[in-house]
């Protein structure tokens, strides 16, 4: 029963409520029967939104609800749908590294579906992840090997990752 209000709380003007929603979101999504009760509640919608919010905490709880959603694989394909990837891309870019990590964890997670895969590298994910392989952050670039090794499972990507620059820093990282 406190899902909808929840959700409703996601897109209200007070700035507060929405960052403490998508915190309570974050943390109810640990479990794996809440994940699928939050999305069957309406929640994935307005967390995308909440991707462009201008405030670094909503953003960066929204990135997090979403990543942790993923691990469902049957809601990966709802997070995509609801035009989750676009923003997530932007989100490689943040000043902010929890946000810029969680928005990369999810990328992962949605690359595991080829359909996913191909928007990812549509929305222009590449020159990012290609920039997080060269980063002093050893997470970062590990991060950014695996998105890119889930985006290469997709036979039309492997060609634009190649056309990005991605094989020689990945190549540098094995050695």
């Amino acid at each position: 029963g406190a899902l909808k209000p929840l959700v409703r709380l996601l897109g209200c003007q007070d700035g507060a409520s929405r960052t403490r929603a998508a915190e309570i979101i974050v943390n109810l999504a640990k479990n794996d029967t809440n994940k699928i009760a939050i999305e069957r509640a309406g929640a994935v919608r307005p967390l995308v939104e909440l991707l462009s919010s201008v405030d670094v905490k909503t953003t960066a709880h929204a990135a997090e609800a979403l990543t942790i959603l993923a691990g469902n694989i049957n809601i990966r394909t709802v997070i995509a749908n609801a035009g989750a990837i676009t923003p997530l891309v932007k989100l490689l870019d943040s000043r902010d590294t929890s946000t810029a990590t969680q928005a990369a964890e999810a990328l992962k997670r949605l690359a595991e579906i080829d359909d996913n895969a191909t928007k990812i590298v549509s929305a222009g994910a590449l020159k990012p992840l290609v920039r997080l392989l060269g980063c002093q952050d050893g997470a970062s670039r590990t991060r950014a090997a695996e998105i890119i090794v889930n985006l290469a499972k997709n036979d039309t990507n492997k060609i634009a990752i190649e056309r990005a620059g991605a094989v020689r820093p990945l190549v540098e990282l094995l050695s």
